[in-house]
């Protein structure tokens, strides 16, 4: 039964993660957050008065709508900590979201001992306090600003998206360069990514490979065996050997997750996600070997206990480092703006999953030796209490996997934007080649003497526009040398030099408006266009990206957008 409640959370949080996403696109990432706080509060009075009821089904329902609170809150709030942070210190933002959440645990650790609120009169109080926080947000996100870009994108509030950019940046310049790159996206019809097919994260290989990567690094911050220490670390360190010193011991493994957060805050920027999540789990990794190895010799030398002991420290701060901090904004991080939502929904549907296999699973592994004492067979007695030694090894063999698909797919997001990440993403589903067009989306475009052999498809990259060097996995390009490029340089050449434009190249086809050629602050010099050419997406599901100093002999390389 007591599984059972355990396993609320994570069920609760489940449905909390399908629901959250839409809300927060409804109503805004600042009102979602209020919204979901109606369930927290209301499970937290359940759990409180259960004892007082006399009713275990109280305390169940409470947990699940906390679990559902929460579960919501998972997939808002590293949202809204990235579209309010600078880029310069979006990971570091991402992080706050983890030290939170360690640091509540490690509270409520403190506040369980059996000298504070852990007595048989003050337990219902101590579940109950989960209010505070709620109590907390009500008072004081009145003067939080929503999300500049939500304001903007979704709102259209131009007026609001600068005073709650100002509110945070506190610098005109900085604000008005901002708004600039949102103004944009939001041209690029970006307001329309909430209408990206999800079937298509499934269907289109590239896509697929990222929502594989990000599935992975959830599932290897529950299935690392974290949860497992932290749900039952007491009963953890009594099985090797420590009895009255097991809760002052899980303090601190509750304590150095916390420790151990706060420094992954300024390694974040600096070493990358990459290393930091690989090398953490590769930490777990060889801690949890050592782990099994003191469990299972511990009575044939008693220093392994202390060896133990010490590794468990070492493992948890290997999660600390890493994995329980950067998949919950790596994902942000590996899509662009019309993937994100549903990916995110996916990732925190995963990772809620995972913590309720982990919250069943583990503690009837542990119990494994009790179940079976009814059995008279020596052999069955002994290979159950030999297994209950090897508790971990589940762990271990999950952490190869997980290190080793990370190593292979995951591409460093630090400093780059999601189109960068997302060309990776094509050249590895590709096999490593350049030329490659994946998806079924291939189009061909006439003109008035029939095909003129102009393809378009929806992910390919042409090798040989070579100024183009980060073309994003969403701007279709191909390279079609029978197109009349005077059309194209008279178009160009009309503008005067130096000035800034916008939509410079019109559509060559106008009969045809589902391609066309678009440029976004550009700068003219002469006859030749400067860093800074950009191409503006047509495409429903496009992104823009930079065209870098291309000379016009070059402009034969056509980029054409359809509007799929």
């Amino acid at each position: 039964m007591s599984s059972l409640v355990v396993a609320g959370f994570p069920i609760g949080g489940i449905f909390g993660a399908l629901f959250g996403g839409s809300v927060s696109n409804k109503v805004g990432r600042k009102l979602s957050l209020f919204i979901f706080n109606i369930p927290m509060a209301i499970g937290s009075l359940l759990m409180m008065a259960c004892q007082a009821a006399a009713s275990f089904e109280m305390i169940i329902v409470g947990r699940v709508l906390v679990g559902f609170a929460c579960g919501a809150f998972t997939g808002i709030a590293p949202v809204y900590l990235a579209e309010i942070a600078p880029v310069s210190i979006r990971g570091m933002s991402g992080i706050m979201h983890q030290l939170a959440i360690v640091s509540a645990i490690l509270v409520s650790q403190i506040l369980g001992l059996q000298e504070l609120m852990g007595s048989t009169k003050l337990w219902p109080y101590l579940l109950g306090l989960t209010i505070l926080p709620s109590v907390v947000l009500l008072l004081l996100f009145w003067i939080c600003p929503d999300s500049p870009r939500y304001i903007l994108l979704n709102s259209r509030d131009l007026e609001g998206a600068k005073s709650a950019l100002y509110w945070l940046r506190g610098d005109t310049e900085v604000v008005n360069e901002e708004i600039r790159e949102l103004l944009i996206e939001q041209d690029d019809g970006n307001e329309n990514h909430a209408k990206f097919p999800l079937k298509d994260l499934f269907h289109i290989k590239a896509l697929r490979l990222a929502l594989f990567v990000a599935v992975v690094a959830h599932l290897a911050q529950q299935f690392s065996g974290i949860n497992a220490a932290l749900f039952y670390s007491t009963s953890l360190f009594e099985s090797i050997g420590l009895t009255s010193q097991a809760v002052y011991a899980t303090l601190g493994v509750g304590s150095m997750i916390v420790v151990i957060t706060v420094v992954s805050i300024f390694l974040i920027e600096r070493v990358g996600r990459r290393i930091l999540l690989i090398g953490g789990l590769s930490m777990m990794l060889c801690s949890a070997v050592i782990i099994t190895i003191g469990l299972a010799l511990r009575n044939h030398a008693s220093g392994l206990v202390y060896l133990a002991i010490t590794f468990i420290y070492i493992f948890v701060g290997g999660f600390a480092i890493g994995p329980g901090s950067i998949p919950w904004f790596v994902v942000a991080e590996l899509f662009v703006q019309e993937t994100r939502d549903p990916a995110i929904v996916i990732t925190v549907i995963v990772n809620w999953l995972a913590q309720i296999v982990i919250s069943l699973g583990y503690p009837l592994l542990l119990a494994s030796f009790l179940i079976f004492r009814f059995f008279k067979t020596a052999l069955l007695f002994t290979l159950v209490k030999y297994l209950k030694d090897f508790s971990f090894m589940p762990f271990i063999g999950l952490l190869v996997i997980f290190i080793a698909l990370l190593y292979l797919y995951l591409p460093e997001t630090k400093g780059r934007p999601p189109c960068d990440v997302q060309e990776e993403f094509v050249r590895m589903a590709s096999g490593g080649g350049d030329d490659v067009a994946l998806g079924s989306y291939t189009h061909s475009l006439p003109s008035e003497d029939g095909d003129i052999g102009a393809t378009v498809s929806q992910m390919a990259l042409s090798p040989k526009l070579s100024p183009f060097k980060s073309p994003c996995m969403y701007a279709s390009l191909t390279y079609a040398p029978f197109i009349d490029v005077l059309e194209v340089e008279t178009s160009i050449h009309k503008v005067q030099s130096g000035i800034e434009i916008q939509e410079v190249v019109r559509p060559l086809f106008p009969s045809h408006p589902s391609f066309s050629i678009l440029s976004v602050g550009s700068t003219i010099s002469g006859h030749q266009i400067c860093s800074g050419y950009r191409v503006r997406k047509s495409s429903q599901i496009g992104c823009d990206r930079t065209l870098d100093c291309c000379t016009c002999d070059r402009m034969s390389r056509i980029l054409f957008l359809p509007r799929l």
